[in-house]
């Protein structure tokens, strides 16, 4: 019984052992840290659009809460695969914050998906939840417009393979209006980013916004 009391209201920090909450207020406020950067590299943009090397992408803008460093992937990991719901809730409002302080004009909120496959066995996706917890909080309706028709993973892959890999994994559901943001938990290369706001513009979308919680340094 002690032990499945630790696991229902265990309030340790899981990035650095505070107490209070799941991401204590120390390291919430690291979220958010991250400066406007091209929304696939670290190369500084004021706007948070593409640089000088990806410009002429499907991405109209983009950012990202923090880097994904060593110290964040017990966070990432709790959220998207130990099905910590507490903790997922916390950085999709973290993540609304963000959003709601660009002043990008939005109509429409969607995210990546994963395999059913996948839900099934966490149980929630972490893309899926954020998605709904931006939409909520800046009052703007949720579609699920992208389906995942494969399982194939990112994690894991080498760059070139991750490059390639989205190509294969999504299809649009349905038509979007002119103005999208696409919710994500973490960008790497950028490349399932980029798949998914290509055919979010093949659906009729004009400016396609992204938002992750965590963005790699593939600088």
């Amino acid at each position: 019984m002690e032990n499945f009391n630790s696991i229902l209201f265990d309030n340790t920090c899981i990035r650095c052992g505070g107490q209070d909450s799941p991401l204590c207020n120390e390291c919430c406020a690291l979220l958010g840290s991250n400066p406007a950067t091209c929304p696939f590299c670290s190369r500084l943009s004021a706007m948070r659009t593409p640089c000088q090397f990806h410009r002429g992408q499907a991405v109209t803008a983009g950012l990202s809460l923090a880097i994904y460093a060593d110290n964040f992937r017990p966070v990432l990991w709790a959220a998207k695969f130990k099905r910590n719901r507490l903790l997922a809730e916390l950085l999709g409002r973290t993540l609304a914050h963000a959003v709601k302080q660009t002043g990008w004009k939005i109509e429409l909120v969607t995210f990546v998906p994963s395999h059913w496959l996948n839900q099934i066995r966490r149980g929630y996706v972490l893309s899926e939840l954020c998605a709904r917890t931006v939409a909520t909080q800046l009052k703007l309706p949720l579609s699920r417009v992208l389906v995942s028709r494969t399982r194939a993973s990112q994690v894991g892959l080498a760059r070139r393979k991750r490059l390639e890999n989205p190509t294969k994994r999504f299809a649009l559901r349905e038509g979007v209006p002119h103005s999208v943001i696409l919710i994500d938990d973490i960008r790497t290369t950028g490349a399932t980013l980029e798949r998914c706001a290509a055919l979010l513009r093949e659906g009729g979308a004009r400016r396609v916004y992204t938002a992750t919680i965590f963005a790699e340094n593939m600088r």
